[in-house]
């Protein structure tokens, strides 16, 4: 699988944030000023983004989009404090703030606006990697190489006249110990899971297998993607059922992993399997079948409008919002009354559905 098309599927995928669940009606109007943070972290910040620039319909409203990533910010750091979470909070409250006030930069240092906030998310990180979360751990272990404070710190230390190359065998030093409390963790919730799998609890293999690739993630002689993108069964038997999540994550591991390879372990199933099954479950009407299929064509550079909308009349809200942002970006290309008229019923049904962006959308656009 090329790396473009790789990078096309992680930007589709992004596209689709993935809600924990729909939201009332009654309720959604409310989220047209805000979004609900619990795992639409890539929606917030999506919305957060367009309010900022001004991306067309959305007009620009700094305040607002201080807001939204403000509310995901925070959601980010419960999370990293979490006993085990699949969110990843501490990752991305260190990207926002990242993305709000940039890397600690040797020439300034703690001085450095926003230094002092990825200092206290450190702190938050190594808290949840002590209540054994191996996300926390996994973030914590590159926490100062990747908000440049190494690069401070060695700096610092050449200024001073001591060895900066003592300076960073202290960071290797560290990271490694904390990758080694990741492996750790991840090992602890792995037999956790494992025996709530054995009693028949199908989420719990789920997760069991989610937490079997994040410890491949930080396994010492772990070099490529493709290593840790395993197809597990369980996996199929999530995203048929349901789960948009395992839907996703199953068009990623099958495009990073590409249709002609041959899994290496026994648990594992081979992609072109799969996807021959997710498009027999697609024909027998399972939308979410049909929306996983959706992402392997935009990601093969194929048509995937119909199977959108199948998965759409199948119930499937990310399938909504797939067809109603191409019937805005047709409306916007051509602002005609026919376009108009289009666009606004499929997005009051993705916003209806629980989608966020939609009902944003819908704030924006003439009303006749």
């Amino acid at each position: 699988m090329h790396i473009r098309i790789k990078a096309m599927l992680r930007n589709t995928i992004a596209a689709f944030a993935i809600s924990g669940g729909g939201i009332a009606a009654a309720e959604q109007a409310q989220l047209s000023h805000t979004c609900d943070p619990t795992d639409v972290f890539e929606e917030c910040r999506d919305l957060a983004l367009r309010y900022s620039i001004g991306i067309s319909p959305f007009p620009r409203d700094e305040l607002r989009a201080k807001t939204l990533n403000m509310l995901a910010l925070e959601q980010a750091k419960t999370d990293c404090t979490a006993d085990f979470g699949y969110s990843d909070g501490c990752r991305r409250a260190r990207e926002y703030i990242l993305a709000e006030t940039g890397r600690i930069r040797p020439s300034t240092g703690l001085d450095t606006p926003g230094a002092q906030a990825l200092l206290d998310l450190r702190e938050i990180a190594e808290t949840g990697c002590e209540r054994q979360n191996p996300q926390s751990c996994l973030a914590r272990a590159t926490f100062d190489y990747d908000v440049g404070l190494l690069l401070y710190r060695s700096q610092k230390a050449r200024q001073s006249g001591q060895d900066s190359n003592q300076v960073a065998r202290a960071y290797f030093a560290e990271r490694d110990g904390f990758l080694a409390l990741a492996r750790e963790a991840a090992k602890h919730h792995i037999y956790r899971l494992q025996k709530q799998c054995d009693a028949g609890k199908e989420d719990a293999c789920l997760h069991r297998d989610q937490t079997t690739d994040l410890f491949h993630t930080v396994s010492p002689d772990t070099e490529t993607e493709a290593e840790i993108a395993v197809l597990y069964p369980s996996y199929s038997t999530a995203c048929l059922n349901g789960d948009i999540r395992a839907c996703v994550q199953l068009a990623r591991n099958i495009a990073t992993l590409g249709l002609e390879y041959e899994p290496t372990i026994d648990e594992a199933e081979a992609p072109q399997l799969v996807a021959r099954r997710l498009e027999t479950e697609c024909i027998a009407d399972n939308g979410p079948a049909c929306f996983t299929v959706a992402l392997l064509l935009t990601a093969l550079e194929r048509d995937p409008q119909a199977l959108y909308t199948q998965s759409c009349r199948l119930h499937v809200a990310e399938g909504c919002e797939a067809i109603a942002w191409q019937a805005v970006v047709t409306y916007t290309d051509i602002p005609t009354p026919e376009n108009l008229s289009a666009a606004m019923p499929l997005l009051q049904k993705a916003c209806e559905m629980g989608r966020n962006v939609p009902c944003h959308v819908l704030e924006h656009l003439p009303t006749n």
